[in-house]
């Protein structure tokens, strides 16, 4: 059933690229996650004997991605939005809210000590501390620096390069991906670079993210094991699914989505902010002794389900293919300048508008000292 599932993506994805000309298209930047990091992983596990199938997870995915698709084809004329103008000077006092937000974490990098394996010590203490809030807002503002720095000057100088690495070394691995998907939109869009030399780009970044995440766990006993359990993704989803489906857990209907956006509430201005919000109400309930060690494994699209089952599944699926290809309009009735590219990248939500304000404002004051 996984392999079907594989290979129904797969002419999903050929479709969708074929219809848009681009790569990196609606259904493409919505379905990757799933794809690499549920789907594929856990075909390679099984093949390895390390992994089952689990029929209620494989239907998941397929509600999620058929879905998400059907989502993408709802095609409705798109509004035109301005871009940020100023884009250098925007850029740089980006920068600077970022550096401002990090700077009260570094103490927890130095104890953590400056390497690999002390970055990785980084992220997993500060997403728990009570600067996680000013963490995530930090890293987001220093993506919007590097994406207007690349719009500026259409080339990769040095000192970019070096923000990127700061970027890439933030500690999350989704982060990176994130990252080159990004770059995939760019090199695509604005360099004209053709979708098979991106593709084949793919492989030396992929070896390299391997070998990034064998030396971050290189005092592991078994550094391969260590690389294979990171992508336990499928499992864990197969696990909470079981709950629910043998009726041992009831659904949490839409605590897990709401309360998601307390991580953006600053733990030093609210002290009594629970720990145990968003999908990690379910690391909690389900998986306490890992909680209590400050590791947070992904359930997957079994967070997506804990509220309200299989219609959770079909909602969020579609909502997110839609609201995705309505940015897509955007971003192309709009020239693709920054505005659209960030609305796009980020797609639709009370988040991405609360970091757009703040992007416009900066540019409508600097014009004024202008």
């Amino acid at each position: 059933m996984l392999t079907v599932v594989f290979f129904i993506t797969l002419i999903l994805i050929s479709i969708s690229i074929y219809s848009y000309k681009f790569l990196a298209n609606p259904f493409v930047l919505e379905v990757h996650y799933t794809l690499l990091f549920l789907v594929v992983p856990q075909m390679i596990m099984i093949s390895m004997g390390l992994g089952e199938s689990y029929w209620l997870s494989n239907w998941v995915i397929l509600t999620y991605i058929v879905s998400l698709f059907l989502g993408t084809l709802v095609n409705i004329k798109a509004i035109k939005v301005s871009e940020i103008k100023r884009k250098k000077n925007t850029a740089i006092v980006s920068l600077l809210i970022a550096a401002l937000l990090i700077s009260p974490t570094l103490f927890i990098l130095f104890d953590c000590g400056l390497s690999l394996g002390g970055i990785r010590c980084y992220y997993e203490t500060v997403v728990f501390s009570k600067f996680a809030g000013f963490y995530e807002l930090g890293k987001t503002f220093l993506f919007f620096s590097v994406l207007l720095f690349l719009l500026e000057y259409k080339q990769f100088k040095w000192w970019l390069v070096i923000l990127i690495l700061f970027v890439v070394f933030s500690g999350s691995k989704f982060a990176i991906f994130n990252l080159l998907i990004f770059f995939c939109i760019y090199l695509e869009i604005y360099k004209k670079i053709k979708v098979r030399s991106i593709l084949l780009s793919c492989i030396p970044v992929a070896l390299l993210l391997i070998i990034y995440h064998f030396i971050q766990t290189k005092d592991a006993e078994n550094p391969f094991l260590a690389a294979i359990s990171y992508f336990d993704i499928y499992e864990k989803q197969s696990f909470l699914l079981e709950k629910f489906e043998t009726g041992k857990h009831s659904l949490y209907y839409g605590e897990i989505n709401y309360s998601s956006y307390y991580k953006f509430i600053p733990r030093i201005f609210w002290e009594g902010k629970p720990y145990n919000y968003g999908f990690a109400i379910l690391n909690y309930d389900f998986l306490p002794e890992f909680a209590a060690a400050n590791y947070m494994p992904s359930f997957g699209l079994g967070s997506l389900y804990a509220d309200f089952g299989i219609y959770s599944v079909v909602f969020g699926g579609f909502t997110a293919g839609f609201l995705r290809r309505y940015c897509y309009n955007i971003f192309k009735e709009s020239g693709y300048n920054n505005t659209s590219l960030i609305l796009y990248y980020f797609s639709f939500s009370i988040l991405t508008f609360q970091y757009m304000i703040i992007l416009v404002l900066v540019s409508f004051f600097l014009k004024k000292d202008e």
